[in-house]
């Protein structure tokens, strides 16, 4: 842990992540009202944003554009928001369900999740 700061609209920690090729990518998280900021350091290339796609039952409803996935799902929603080159998904499954996962080449990435009957 590099730093911890709480104000009375946010809470923001900043830290060093170990990766398996020895490098350290300092990581920045923000939560407050607005959402979640994550904002990587100088050696951060980028996101894996997985999306669940299916739950074995309902589909997720799941929008792309240029800048970002929002993904509709019983009545909620969660929005990716960033600038930056986004791949083609890939299909992932687990136990959950299955997962489209898309890798995002950017510094930073804004994150808003909320009911849509709200």
């Amino acid at each position: 842990l590099i730093s911890y700061e709480e104000k009375p609209d946010q809470v923001k920690v900043v830290f060093d992540a170990n990766q398996k090729n020895g490098v350290n990518v300092r990581e920045s998280y923000t939560v407050s009202e607005n959402g979640i900021d994550i904002t990587l350091g100088h050696y951060g290339e980028g996101f894996f944003l997985p999306i669940l796609d299916f739950d074995g039952k309902i589909s997720t409803n799941v929008e792309v554009t240029q800048s970002s996935i929002t993904a509709y799902y019983r009545g909620c929603f969660c929005r990716y928001s960033f600038e930056g080159d986004i791949s083609d998904p890939e299909l992932y499954y687990n136990r959950n369900g299955r997962y489209k996962v898309f890798c995002v080449k950017t510094k930073a990435v804004h994150i808003e999740m909320g009911r849509m009957d709200l």
